[in-house]
């Protein structure tokens, strides 16, 4: 496409949405709307200029000629109506609940009065369905987050319905947006969450999945959308200290696990919130937590990382063992730190200012059973990140209101065993392969020194106008501008450094020279990229008396940056392959080698019906187009196109040109009122999934010995199934839900890369569905909470999965003559887990109006052995024919062959008990 074609095409787009919306805007939803008529109770009239005002809020509306009224950008949560008109009772409405994107309805009737100042008071009435709603969603308040037994958002987004192990609606990892307060906070690198939100700053999770409106963008299979607290009026608080530790039996699988105490798991965190002391309109909130875990996986340093040795001629003839000290080490410890402040400022009644800044930092490491006996040659990981959102609401009038904003997020993360790639400790590389079949490692060092971090600046606006009683229209724009930089290197040992001979009697460690290549070398690659996307929107929301309407239409556009080869037939700029550009200097070769990438963009129409059949029935369907930018690192792997030395299918290369990935999603969907406080739905699905990024294009180069693969946009995959859930409304101090997830999660690759590590293992890639490595077929969730306010309350969440599929490797079973084997031909063991959390108020404090809670924790509660990774022979993390058939080749004074073929890693967490106090003012 021509430069004067893309302008005049980006003209008319921008043309289209300016006609559409004279102010542009793009916030995902942070607030919901509150709609009625009020009419004379006598009479049944509708009364016109009552005012109906939300209280504690300068939110308000006046009822119309037919007596309708609405109130839009209301806070998600529960709030109070008041409702007020000459010669008629004031009505104070409470229990009034409110939720993101959805319409709560509150109808009135006035009693006339001739006693001026009367106040008749009522609680909310909420219908048990959501009549509006037109896509499937789940709601959970900040409130039952406290309550439920999980220590982070995610774990509460784990069990709802059509997700599996992070994966919404069979959907690939990174094809999910998660906001906060309508901000994207999503690391652009992986598509993964960038800045971890700690559950005791979320005022509402909203966690939608397969189809969504047009203003939420880049995400293909669901929204995570967190709504924040703010500081009200007066001052609150609460500070929660907990310990505990990991408390099981199966001390033959997790190696020092009965070694218990009470702080192997620490937990604190407070948080505060109120009035900025000596000002005006002025409120604040603020919340901070450190949790420090140890873990449930252990190595014994039972070796040290280098050995004495005997060498001659650069051979090693002799190995002495440095034995190391025996102690425990944790191998998967994580210290968590969470902090978030937010500042809220209404200068009147019309505008809101919202500063806020969150950060988290993670230290940790990943379990490699490999480096059970040298726990301190594997890598230190470190992540952190921070947002901050500058925010401005600005009502415009009763019918519109406008918000814009401005927000950065910035991710880090490195990894390395030492940070220094020179630091003493490296020891030489030779370390790592002195240790026989079937054994674990004796020696050695990690040589990876990864760092890569990512920066990105988001500029969006989002005007939303209740255009009359049936149509609320919102329009948007959002432009965000990244930056990404990427330093991966590989420490390596100087090859022109010989061994100098050690006599027998005076045994030494190897001597280690380390080298750091520069970024053309194959060892070291590093890269810095200022990709940039845009998008458009439009929706309506269309509220008839039988029928809602959500039409929307949005329009994407996406720069890459980075390289593009001009002939990929010679990749490498620095060591060319055709004599023609060897003979050219690099300089000469810099400007002809690369080409820029071409932008991307696309039209994605939504549409979601809501047709009520009954006063407490609705059927919904939804349809939508999705379109979601490719993953940076699958653009800018290998950034300088280097070819790795001998059989060449070991490279694979990025590219900068890859198309983005798309998804057709249908839904159709019933709810349907039971009582007044159950209700049933049920939800069926498809996704037609296409375009996404596959590593099976296959280039040869100019020298017939090499060749290599490239990501491209070949891979394709298909979702359906159906989701039955059963809810209880909070009654008689009960609340339940349960929900059951059929899904066939079909597709022939489940990561990118599966097909160049096929081609490395002489396979060929798979060209047909098959199921992907998250096809759970069945899934069944469970929440039950009994609560007595002020006193006692117990929630438990629990799941049943059938088994994830694996690929079955017969070659170890005696008999087999012929191996067919296909992708994901078998299934692990099913999941079963549940958690409990349990609180009790204890009576100190109660008259000072403070409350002191005992609380109890206990995840995986009947301390069950899921087996999350299983041996391909055997298709259990039990066992495994190798230990039988391997048995002569068992090195005890080394290790046993039940040390080498016990993996804790295949299991999930065992049971886990906190203990603490909470105290809440």
């Amino acid at each position: 496409m021509s430069k004067m074609i893309l302008a005049r095409l980006m003209r008319a787009v921008v043309l289209f949405f300016i006609v559409l919306a004279p102010v542009s805007s793009s916030f995902a939803g942070t607030a919901g709307k509150i709609v009625g008529t009020v009419v004379d109770a006598s009479s049944g009239d509708p009364l016109v200029g009552v005012n109906v005002v939300l209280e504690g809020t300068h939110l308000g509306s006046a009822t119309d000629l037919d007596g309708f009224y609405y109130i839009i950008n209301v806070p998600p949560g529960t709030h109070v109506l008041r409702v007020s008109a000459v010669g008629y009772q004031q009505q104070r409405i409470t229990g009034v609940k409110v939720i993101v994107d959805q319409t709560t309805r509150i109808d009135v009737q006035m009693q006339s009065t001739v006693i001026q100042g009367e106040v008749v008071e009522f609680v909310a009435k909420r219908p048990i369905i959501e009549v509006d709603r037109t896509f499937a969603t789940s709601t959970v308040a900040g409130e039952d987050l406290q309550v439920m037994p999980v220590t982070r958002v995610q774990e509460a987004v784990d069990v709802q319905a059509g997700v599996v192990d992070g994966h919404f609606r069979g959907g690939r990892s990174g094809e999910v947006v998660y906001m906060l307060d309508g901000v994207p906070i999503v690391d652009t690198y992986d598509n993964t969450q960038a800045t971890i939100v700690n559950q005791g700053v979320v005022q509402e999770l909203q966690v939608i999945t397969g189809t969504f409106n047009a203003e939420y963008g880049q995400a293909m299979s669901g929204v995570v959308n967190l709504v924040s607290k703010e500081g009200g009026e007066s001052y609150h608080g609460r500070l929660i200290v907990q310990g505990g530790d990991f408390l099981s039996t199966h001390d033959d699988i997790f190696y020092n696990i009965d070694d218990l105490s009470p702080l192997a798991i620490q937990n604190y965190e407070g948080s505060v919130s109120g009035p900025v002391p000596f000002t005006r309109n002025l409120t604040f909130f603020l919340n901070g937590r450190l949790e420090d875990s140890q873990g449930w996986m252990y190595g014994q340093r039972r070796w040290g990382l280098e050995h004495p040795v005997v060498v001659e001629s650069g051979t090693i003839l002799e190995l002495v063992p440095n034995f190391g000290d025996s102690a425990a080490v944790p191998m998967n410890p994580d210290r968590n730190l969470y902090l978030y402040g937010k500042v809220t400022y209404h200068p009147s009644s019309s505008i809101k200012v919202n500063l806020s800044s969150l950060w988290d930092d993670r230290d940790y490491k990943d379990y490699d059973h490999d480096y059970q006996f040298i726990p301190d040659g594997d890598l230190k990981r470190h992540r952190s990140s921070r947002t901050n959102i500058a925010r401005l609401t600005w009502g415009i009038n009763q019918a519109m209101f406008l918000e814009s904003g401005y927000s950065n997020t910035f991710t880090e993360y490195h990894h390395y065993v030492f940070e220094d790639p020179y630091d003493p400790g490296y020891v030489n590389p030779l370390y790592l392969e002195i240790n026989p079949p079937f054994t674990l490692k004796v020696g050695g060092t990690k040589m990876e020194n990864f760092r890569r971090w990512t920066n990105t600046h988001t500029f969006q606006s989002k005007l939303s106008w209740q255009v009359n009683s049936v149509h609320f229209l919102v329009t948007g724009f959002s432009l965000s501008y990244n930056t990404i930089f990427f330093d991966q290197l590989n420490i390596i040992h100087d090859e022109n450094f010989v061994q100098p001979d050690t006599p027998p009697s005076e045994p030494r460690p190897l001597v280690f020279k380390p080298i750091v290549e520069d970024p053309t070398g194959l060892n070291h690659d590093q890269y810095l990229y200022n990709p940039y996307d845009f998008a458009l929107y439009a929706q309506d929301k269309i509220e008839l008396k039988n029928v809602i309407l959500n039409l929307g239409v949005r329009f994407d556009y996406f720069q890459p940056d980075g390289k593009v080869l001009a002939d990929p037939q010679d990749p490498n700029v620095y060591n060319p392959i055709l004599p023609a550009h060897r003979d050219d200097p690099l300089e000469k070769r810099l400007t002809y080698w690369y080409k820029d990438p071409s932008a991307k963009m696309q039209f994605s129409p939504r549409i979601g019906i809501g047709y009520p059949i009954s006063p407490t029935g609705v059927l919904h369907f939804a349809y939508g187009h999705f379109f979601q930018r490719p993953k940076y690192e699958s653009l800018y792997t290998n950034p300088e196109f280097e070819l790795d030395p001998g059989t060449a299918t070991k490279t694979l290369i990025g590219n900068a040109d890859l198309e983005p990935e798309k998804t057709i999603s249908y839904e159709f969907g019933l709810q349907q009122g039971l009582t007044e406080d159950l209700a049933l739905s049920i939800s069926i699905f498809q996704r037609d999934i296409r375009y996404l990024t596959s590593s099976d294009k296959l280039i040869r180069t100019y020298d017939a010995g090499k060749l290599y693969f490239q990501y491209t946009n070949r891979d394709f995959g298909e979702v359906r199934g159906f989701v039955l859930t059963l809810d209880k409304r909070y009654s008689n101090n009960i609340s339940a839900s349960i929900d059951y997830t059929f899904q066939v999660a079909q597709g022939n690759a489940s990561d990118p890369s599966d097909a160049f590590n096929a081609a490395k293992g002489n396979k060929e890639p798979v060209k047909q569905l098959l199921p992907l490595d998250w096809d759970r077929r069945h899934t069944l969730n469970m929440n039950v909470n009994y609560v007595i306010p002020d006193n006692f309350g117990v929630s438990f969440i629990g799941t049943l999965g059938s088994g994830l599929p694996f690929t079955r490797d017969r070659s170890n079973i005696p008999g087999a003559q012929i191996q067919t084997t296909f992708e994901n031909d078998g299934r692990k063991p099913s999941y079963i887990n549940l958690d409990l959390n349990a609180f009790k108020v204890l009576p100190l404090f109660a008259k000072q109006g403070y409350q002191l809670r005992l609380e109890l924790m206990v995840r995986n509660v009947f301390d069950r052995l899921n087996e999350n990774d299983v041996f391909k022979d055997t298709g259990r993390a039990t066992y495994t024919l190798d230990e039988t058939n391997r048995r002569n080749q068992e090195i005890p004074y080394i290790n046993t062959f039940h040390e080498v073929f016990t993996h804790p890693e295949y299991y999930s967490r065992p049971r886990e008990v906190r203990v603490g106090l909470s105290f809440v003012f």
